[in-house]
């Protein structure tokens, strides 16, 4: 059985949980087959940023 993040302080979580979140938040990620990103992530991938108080920068 895997180490949990219980002994550092943390509450006993499965380590998928925070490789799907980190790879479907990070739009420099790669998308893993199976997770699917959120609209949010989507938004952001394509350069909408709706909670930016800046606006998009241009892609080059």
């Amino acid at each position: 059985m895997q180490a949990t993040p219980q002994r550092r302080g943390l509450p006993p979580t499965p380590r998928r949980h925070f490789v799907k979140r980190s790879l479907t938040s990070l739009p420099s990620d790669p998308i893993m087959p199976g997770c699917r990103p959120r609209p949010a992530a989507a938004a952001f991938r394509a350069g909408l940023r709706p909670r930016a108080a800046s606006p998009p920068l241009p892609l080059t």
